[in-house]
């Protein structure tokens, strides 16, 4: 189970001597064993090189953070950068331990499909049908037409600015991932599926975490406001955009 040269001194003493311990002792040592290992191989080393990626991929997609000189905010930027993939590889490991245990994940996840729409393959915008603007009595066939497609060329833009986003957030984080956690090449069928919605699950976490930070210093909040729970930033936010679009 555990190759020689990957374990402590602890670790080779309890594997020559494993069969002296009660069998479910042996299971609950075996899986710290197995944990400590997934830190020392797999987490730390990907975190300690995904972290320079990350900042440095979150001052190319939001550079209004790089103006950013205010320790709180700054402590908030530095938060996202020390936080970001570690959900995303405990997600990983116990998605391993399904594989190794033979967990059907369509069971377990409930809301499989619906997450591979959201975090996988995000639907593609599509023009809106003609007979949406039937209410409008007044607007020839053509201006509608006009219309719908000047809407829907503005949709795709946005889909594919939003994807290229994601794709760069994929790019950065797999090749970090697949070389420190080699195990995950063994992943079989959904479990495929499974490990591209953690990932994405991350990025929504860490794209959502960014836009935060901007609109904070977007909207010219106090320093001491980065505190504010999310609920009353919110408030505070919702009436600074109020204020804008009502003193236009």
């Amino acid at each position: 189970m555990f190759d020689e040269d990957e374990l402590t001194e602890n670790e080779i003493w309890f594997k020559n001597h494993r069969d002296f311990f009660p069998a479910n002792f042996r299971e609950n040592v075996e899986s710290v064993m197995d944990m400590c290992m997934f830190q020392r191989r797999v987490f730390n080393k990907v975190m300690d090189e995904l972290r320079p990626k990350i900042r440095q991929l979150m001052m190319k997609q939001f550079p209004l953070l790089q103006t950013e000189i205010r320790p709180l905010v700054v402590k908030s930027i530095d938060d996202i950068v020390h936080r970001t993939g570690q959900s995303m590889l405990f997600n990983l490991y116990g998605l391993m331990l399904d594989q190794r245990n033979g967990v059907d994940l369509r069971e377990k996840y409930p809301d499989f499909d619906s997450w591979i729409r959201l975090y996988v393959h995000p639907p593609k915008p599509e023009q809106t049908d003609i007979s949406f603007y039937d209410v409008f009595p007044d607007m020839t066939y053509e201006q509608k037409k006009e219309l719908i497609d000047e809407e829907y060329e503005q949709d795709v833009e946005a889909y594919n600015w939003n994807e290229s986003r994601r794709f760069e957030f994929f790019d950065v984080v797999q090749k970090v991932v697949f070389k420190h956690y080699e195990a995950l090449q063994d992943l079989e069928g959904d479990g495929w599926n499974v490990y591209a919605i953690h990932v994405g699950m991350e990025y929504y976490m860490f794209r959502d975490d960014c836009y935060h930070i901007e609109n904070f210093i977007e909207a010219k909040f106090p320093e001491e406001d980065i505190n504010l729970s999310y609920p009353e930033y919110m408030k505070k936010l919702t009436q600074v955009k109020f204020n804008e679009i009502t003193n236009d």
